[in-house]
């Protein structure tokens, strides 16, 4: 018996070239290397990091009232789709407590391959290093045709890190799609699959019949 009886994929980052997400395609578009090569000059490895000044200022702020509806506008303008009133006050209240948090700049930039690429493959050391690691002058692709087990894909149609398309793109490339489900609500955006109030609706009920069925 497997040992992964089904696997639930919300919104997979896995083929990401038609992101509209504007911060992060616009970086990964013209900035990557100059980005790399800034932060290996400074020694800089996170950025984001808890603790770190930006950090603190950007916490500080959006757990202020009068700055939070603007926080919420700049997070969803920058990174992701509109969705008016899936997320309460309240929830944004906990959320700026503990967002923005660390992330390395190594994973930034592998988002940056993945994207410029159009390819689902491995990190891109440049061409010395990749013949030490790989073998080869270019980063192998991940084989996805490997994956075999029964795999329910989600995605939403107003997710601008994840588009929809690339989600279908990885239906017809995974070999053991069980479903691939569009969440009903137009508007479904990348935050929602951890903070909307419209969860129970809309997403719960899927993935737990799906669990139901698949139960090792």
């Amino acid at each position: 018996m497997d040992k992964v009886g089904l696997l639930v994929a919300m919104a997979p980052a896995v083929f990401v070239e038609h992101s509209r997400s504007p911060v992060l395609t616009t970086l990964a578009k013209h900035f990557e290397q100059f980005v790399l090569n800034l932060f290996n000059t400074l020694r800089i490895q996170e950025i984001l990091y808890t603790k770190s000044p930006v950090n603190e200022v950007l916490q500080f702020m959006c757990r202020k009232k009068f700055a939070q509806r603007a926080c919420i506008e700049l997070l969803e303008t920058f990174f992701d789709g509109r969705h008016r009133n899936s997320v309460t006050q309240e929830t944004f209240e906990i959320i700026f407590g503990h967002t923005p948090d660390g992330v390395s700049l190594k994973n930034l930039v592998h988002f940056s391959q993945l994207l410029n690429s159009r390819k689902f493959q491995q990190y891109d050391y440049g061409e010395t290093r990749n013949m030490k690691t790989y073998g080869a002058k270019k980063p192998p692709e991940y084989e996805l045709k490997k994956v075999t087990t029964p795999t329910l894909l989600i995605y939403g149609e107003n997710d601008h890190l994840v588009n929809a398309s690339d989600v279908r793109k990885l239906s017809r490339t995974l070999p053991n799609v069980v479903k691939l489900y569009r969440i009903e609500d137009t508007k479904w955006n990348h935050l929602d699959y951890l903070w909307s109030i419209h969860i129970p609706k809309l997403l719960l009920p899927e993935i737990v019949e799906w669990l139901n069925k698949y139960s090792i």
